[in-house]
């Protein structure tokens, strides 16, 4: 199990282009990708149980996190306006209050039935990201 999750940290290398796919792409329309990456991967870790595609499975998470998270702080930035640095501290405090509390939740949910939570939140947020 060891080696599956550290196989995933091959994804993070993927933060070193994100700028790159950010200025090519557009901020919002990488938060849609790798939300919708994320969505996949949990969506496939759940149908196929098997400790090799998890693993792989976890790359595409990694990969899709490590490009989401500086688009999201790119955007919250923009967005925040004039109380950007407050926007960016909120952002930041929920970010670490939610890697705290993951322990927590791991403890009272199934890995399963945290899959199904994961993909159900971030479908919701990727409907969020369509613009009419």
């Amino acid at each position: 199990m060891f080696w599956s999750k550290a196989a995933g940290l091959t994804g993070v290398f993927f933060s070193l282009i994100s700028v790159k796919l950010i200025i090519k792409y557009g901020k919002l329309t990488i938060v849609r990708y790798a939300m919708i990456g994320m969505i996949l991967s949990f969506i496939f870790t759940f149908s196929r149980p098997n400790l090799y595609m998890s693993a792989g499975f976890s790359v595409l998470y990694t990969a899709s996190l490590s490009v989401c998270i500086p688009a999201v702080i790119s955007l919250t930035g923009e967005y925040g306006g004039r109380g950007r640095a407050a926007a960016v501290s909120l952002y930041s405090f929920l970010l670490l209050a939610g890697a705290s509390l993951g322990p927590i939740i791991a403890g009272i949910f199934s890995f399963h039935e945290i899959l199904f939570l994961f993909s159900v939140f971030y479908s919701i947020a990727v409907l969020f990201t369509i613009r009419k």
